[in-house]
């Protein structure tokens, strides 16, 4: 007795008909298992076996065979919290749609874990699931730029109006850019301009100045950024 509650399993992984492919019979048999609360472990993978040709030469394709008994029983103390194992435990397709529209909308990681608990509770999904897949997000989006190069590409891909001044080993020491539409308001209204450097915390301690413009309504509009 290893601890386990003493049921053999085995009956729920009886499949009458084949199974198209390899990976999709394991599919199916994981996802049987999930259902009742353990993980299926493959540990060794025979094609054929000479015992076995009699019975395959009437099968198309794929099956599982069960083993009762023993077999079908766990061998091992079984785990209270599920959510600890990443069979049992992480974001399905539909939950990571929905951590990506909730990132873009800048909603914090706390307030999307609710989210996804309240839509996709059998996902067991935990912040640390949300900040994983941010983090993959982020990454797929640099694309291996780093955060710097990141700017200089979303200024340029997006038409903005830019200048760079570079230091003698080619690194970005100044960056300023602006929207074309910001110009064209700044053309319109150029009598007051104001100039806002509070945002000096970053990695690279360069300050970033806000240039802003004022209509006749007093109404304010960004005109450009610069990093110094």
């Amino acid at each position: 007795d290893y601890g386990g509650d003493g049921v053999d399993y085995s009956p729920h992984f009886l499949h009458s008909d084949d199974f198209p492919s390899f990976d999709v019979a394991v599919t199916w048999a994981k996802e049987t298992a999930i259902g009742h609360g353990f993980l299926l472990v493959i540990a060794s993978y025979a094609p054929q076996r000479d015992g076995d040709v009699a019975e395959r030469k009437h099968r198309s394709g794929f099956f599982i065979a069960v083993k009762a008994g023993e077999h079908g029983k766990h061998n091992h103390e079984l785990v209270v919290y599920l959510e600890g194992h990443r069979q049992i435990s992480g974001l399905s397709p539909e939950s990571k749609q929905l951590v990506l529209e909730m990132s873009d909308a800048q909603t914090k990681p706390s307030q999307i874990v609710v989210a996804l608990q309240q839509k996709f509770p059998a996902d067991n999904p935990t912040v640390r699931h949300v900040y994983n897949y941010r983090d993959k997000i982020r990454r797929e989006w640099l694309d291996g730029r780093n955060p710097a190069q990141q700017v200089l590409h979303e200024v340029v891909q997006r038409g903005y109006v830019y200048w760079t001044a570079t230091d003698m080993d080619g690194c970005i020491c100044q960056l300023f850019y602006a929207h074309p539409t910001s110009l064209q308001l700044f053309h319109t209204w150029p009598y007051v301009v104001g100039m806002d450097s509070m945002y000096k915390t970053n990695r690279y301690n360069m300050p970033l100045v806000e240039i802003i413009g004022v209509t006749p309504c007093n109404n304010n509009f960004l005109i450009g950024y610069a990093l110094l």
